[in-house]
């Protein structure tokens, strides 16, 4: 009887063994008899210097693979610089490079039992990365039925971007975290401005270890990074927001040059020269800076841009701070503003006299002559004003005699007379005789050359 029994229990260990693959412990192999997809997964913990679990692997990082009760697999190894380690139970080399923690321990899980599997990279938010996606089971090639796999990533050597340009006080090497974007780089780098329009921003970033890509240079919308906004502007396709960066990424950030920032300002202004072009293109901001004086013929103002000379009118800045155009400046663009050469004069015993810039901002009537001298009634013979208008032939001037008093008591302003340039303005005195005396009338006429000289107009 217990012959029979002995010969039972070698032959039940025999199919056992039968069952087995050759060169496999049979002890690792009775581990666990529980089905590969739902065995429980043990969480370990991390240990000592673990990166986060989703952190990429790079060059360089140290990794510690562990398979818990089975010392004899558990490995430790640098990444090398062409992104792959040597675990021993692997057919070759093994790529890990922008793989997580959690992916390299599902590449030995597959390795341990048999399994096929593939290293598929992939190009998420302009970041590569990778994935291992199993395939067949070989349980004839399997080391273990049901391994537990924790892998650590340990011993990282300090990663860092680089941040370079014009626009960059503290140029060098940033310190890397992980998860970083480019906004973070360029608050480590110091770099802050209202107007990202002025700069311009690329990101060149080398291909991964082993990979035969060639090294990308991506324009930067740094107007989207400063907003903290991953993604592109539909609008402006090419450009990254602010997107993920990578150890090792260079950013570069250069100003533009002033012929891309600024507008030119010449002509009758208190602050002639270069300025910065508003955001908005606002020819109200430039005018509030450059101040334009009180000789500037703002109705013949002009815009140069690309070679054409585009005509603009902004006398109505005189008045209240304000334009009346659609017209918005451009980087480059030069705003000239020619000199008010339009005169008229006005004689007798006013508060000012003389010869007179005609104003820019509105069109001059003998009512408003007078109160621009000051208004005085004391004095003038304002019954018998004359304005006196120089021919444009050459020939005699015409006189009109206006009763001023009469138009301010009556209120008829339909009565006032209008004021062009060249024209003069003569206001007698109370205690003069009435009338104009000839030599006075003659002194007049005789400042005609020199106003015509003094406008430009052939009088």
């Amino acid at each position: 009887m217990r012959n029979r029994l002995f010969i039972s229990s070698v032959a039940a260990c025999a199919a056992l063994l039968a069952l087995l693959p050759s060169g496999r412990p049979v002890m690792a192999a009775l581990q666990d008899s529980a089905p590969a997809d739902s065995a429980p997964v043990k969480d370990l913990g991390p240990g000592p210097y673990v990166s986060p679990r989703n952190y990429r692997i790079a060059p360089d990082d140290s990794l510690e693979i562990r398979v818990v009760n089975h010392q004899s697999a558990d490995f430790t190894q640098s990444v090398d610089p062409d992104g792959t380690i040597n675990y021993p139970h692997a057919n070759g080399p093994a790529k890990v490079v922008g793989l997580t923690a959690q992916d390299v321990e599902r590449m030995v899980i597959d390795i341990l039992t048999g399994t096929e599997f593939k290293y598929v990279p992939l190009t998420t938010g302009g970041v590569t990365t990778a994935t291992i996606v199993s395939g067949k089971k070989h349980p004839d090639k399997a080391y273990y039925l049901h391994p537990e796999v924790r892998v650590y990533v340990r011993a990282r050597q300090g990663r860092s971007i680089n941040v370079i340009g014009t626009a960059i006080r503290s140029v060098g090497r940033m310190p890397y975290r992980e998860g970083s974007r480019i906004f973070d780089a360029l608050a480590s780098a110091g770099f802050t401005t209202d107007r990202p329009d002025f700069f311009e921003a690329k990101l060149f970033r080398a291909p991964a270890a082993g990979s035969n890509e060639v090294p990308k240079v991506l324009d930067v919308d740094l107007a989207r990074v400063l907003a903290q906004d991953p993604n592109p502007d539909p609008n402006n396709p090419g450009t990254v927001g602010d997107m993920v960066v990578l150890p090792e990424d260079t950013l570069i950030i250069n100003a533009k040059d002033e012929t891309r920032t600024t507008i030119q300002v010449i002509g009758q202004v208190a602050k002639p020269g270069l300025t910065t072009c508003p955001r908005d293109g606002s020819l109200v901001t430039v005018l509030g800076t450059v101040q334009p004086n009180p000789k500037a013929l703002l109705s013949a103002a002009k815009v140069e841009r690309n070679g054409q000379e585009i005509p603009v009118d902004l006398s109505e800045w005189f008045k209240d701070g304000k334009v009346d155009t659609n017209l918005k400046l451009q980087p480059g663009d030069r705003l000239i503003i020619p000199e008010n050469q339009r005169y008229y004069s006005l004689f007798g015993p006013t508060g000012h006299s003389g010869t007179l810039v005609y104003p820019d901002d509105r069109k001059l009537t003998l009512l408003s002559a007078w109160a621009d001298a000051g208004g005085q009634t004391q004095g003038l013979e304002l019954n018998k004003v004359q304005v006196i208008r120089p021919s444009a032939t050459g020939g005699k001037p015409l006189v009109q005699v206006v009763n001023l008093k009469e138009v301010v008591k009556s209120g008829k302003l339909q009565d006032d007379v209008p004021i062009q340039p060249g024209d003069i303005i003569y206001m007698p005195p109370s205690n003069k005789p009435k009338g104009v005396p000839f030599f006075q009338a003659l002194s007049m006429v005789s400042l005609i050359p020199t106003l015509a000289l003094l406008t430009g107009h052939h009088l």
